[in-house]
């Protein structure tokens, strides 16, 4: 029997589906704010569950259950679903020559990144957190490379951070980037190609490509789905690079180097672009990746209490505005070195 006399079966399934109404309830909240104020859903979700859990900890722990099963499960579903946004046809279109420059960019952020991370004294785990998610997209990049890495303490918090920098930091140049494209003089096609590149977020690239033209927002968000399509291999790398150089003393094991939810991620895309289920579903998909996310960060939030969202690590900020411009500066480079 628990505290209040009731069956430990009973209390642990109210702990679980409570918790999960509460982080879709936040998540369901954030989407409606972000619908008429534009800041980013994944922010106003983590804010929202902060809050929550500051104004209501003890309640909150009642349902910790469902919390944490939204922290990771849900988590991993959202990335596992991400793959339905992978469409082939979309990304060939783009030609060979955007293809180098976007996996360049990629591999050179990546490493540069992590150079960056470790130049300004963070953790191997952070440095490659942080890079991932700058170089690939964003939040569900840094918290998919954040479920390989061995598990520590303080690393989801630190994680929960980076993804509010670079939801911060993708808000920032979705505005500042169209207007230095501008001042470059770059035409519509490199236009595109700077915001779907160097914008770590799709909603972002999406806001500051069609804010100039539809052609410019479609290629741009195509290319940003070339990003997109490089998690996988980005997070077995990490996996593999673990397991033979190591992080710690323990070895990654197998169901952590060859997690069901990025074989998931294979799956889908596969799926989605050999035409095996029709495009509404294909949509759907896509469409609860989103959801499945915005509802796990919202469960991070609410796993975090108001002290720890008050220490940001200044210096983490600081590295991940020099990995942002580390990224822009190889995009605008191979650009210019292509034409």
């Amino acid at each position: 029997m628990g505290s209040l006399g009731l069956p430990e079966s009973w209390l642990s399934w109210r702990s679980a589906v409570g918790g999960m109404l509460l982080c879709s309830f936040i998540a369901i909240i954030a989407g409606a704010i972000n619908s008429v104020s534009g800041v980013p859903t994944m922010v106003l979700a983590l804010v929202l569950g902060v809050g929550v859990r500051a104004a209501f900890n003890q309640k909150v722990e009642i349902v910790n259950q469902g919390v944490s099963f939204c922290a990771h499960s849900i988590l991993r579903i959202g990335i596992a679903l991400l793959g339905f946004r992978i469409i082939a046809a979309d990304v060939m279109s783009l030609g060979w020559s955007t293809a180098v420059i976007v996996l360049a960019t990629l591999a050179t952020t990546l490493v540069g990144g992590y150079m960056i991370g470790k130049a300004f004294g963070q953790r191997s785990d952070v440095s490659v957190i942080s890079a991932t998610s700058i170089a690939v997209c964003g939040a569900s990049a840094a918290l998919a490379a954040s479920a390989v890495l061995p598990p520590r303490e303080g690393l989801d918090r630190e994680t929960l951070t980076i993804v509010v920098i670079v939801s911060l930091l993708s808000t920032i140049v979705m505005i500042l980037y169209p207007m230095l494209t501008k001042q470059l003089g770059f035409d519509a096609h490199s236009t595109a190609l700077v915001l779907g590149a160097a914008i770590h977020d799709v909603a972002q690239v999406a806001g500051a490509g069609f804010a100039i033209s539809p052609g410019v927002g479609l290629d741009a968000v195509t290319v940003k789905m070339v990003r997109i399509g490089c998690l996988l291999p980005v997070i077995f790398a990490i996996g593999t690079l673990r397991n033979v150089h190591g992080y710690s003393s323990a070895k990654l094991p197998i169901n952590r180097l060859f997690p069901t939810f990025l074989l998931s991620f294979l799956l889908f895309a596969s799926v989605a672009n050999l035409g095996l289920v029709p495009a509404a579903i294909v949509k759907l998909g896509g469409e609860t990746a989103s959801w499945a996310l915005t509802i796990s960060v919202a469960a991070l939030g609410l796993k975090t209490s108001m002290d720890d969202a008050c220490c940001m690590n200044h210096r983490l900020i600081l590295t991940l505005a020099a990995q942002t411009l580390w990224q822009l500066g190889c995009v605008l480079f191979l650009i210019l070195a292509f034409r």
